[in-house]
């Protein structure tokens, strides 16, 4: 089991087609020339237990923070830590969220985080369903609004 100490290994994912070139970024870059801004954004973090997984979605989406927290694993995480190699089996969080929430869910996954140095990556979202999209921001907004409660 991941302890309080470990700081967990990041990933970029990329590929040939634009549509699965990813580019990370801390603060989710703007769009390039030609392109649209979805203005969502897609952060990663690593837990080390289902439990942490489930309490972590949880508060995320409590607090707006993030529209939809998809856990997956348990993943297996090879890093360096403290000059040793390791590896841990993990639950991967797929953090959806609005750009202007970032900074904030940055620091509140900090607070909440169960490890001393959590991993949190930022992508930009190039694009996505519109319907989906106008769901992320809407419930992403800090005051609720009308039919927030729409699942995507």
């Amino acid at each position: 089991m991941p302890h309080r100490a470990q700081f967990l290994c990041g990933f970029l994912l990329s590929g040939s087609d634009p549509c699965v070139d990813l580019t990370p970024s801390l603060h989710c870059a703007s769009m390039t020339d030609g392109e649209e801004d979805s203005g969502a954004c897609l952060a990663l973090t690593t837990v080390g237990t289902d439990e942490d997984a489930a309490a972590t979605a949880r508060v995320l989406v409590e607090s707006r923070l993030a529209a939809c927290v998809t856990t997956t694993g348990p993943v297996t995480s090879v890093f360096r830590w403290e000059g040793k190699v390791s590896s841990e089996q993990e639950r991967l969080l797929l953090i959806k969220t609005s750009r202007d929430r970032l900074e904030e869910l940055e620091s509140r996954l900090n607070e909440i985080h169960p490890y001393d140095v959590p991993e949190f990556l930022v992508f930009d979202v190039r694009g996505g369903l519109p319907d989906y999209l106008a769901w992320l921001h809407a419930n992403t907004r800090t005051a609720p609004a009308d039919g927030d409660s729409t699942s995507p």
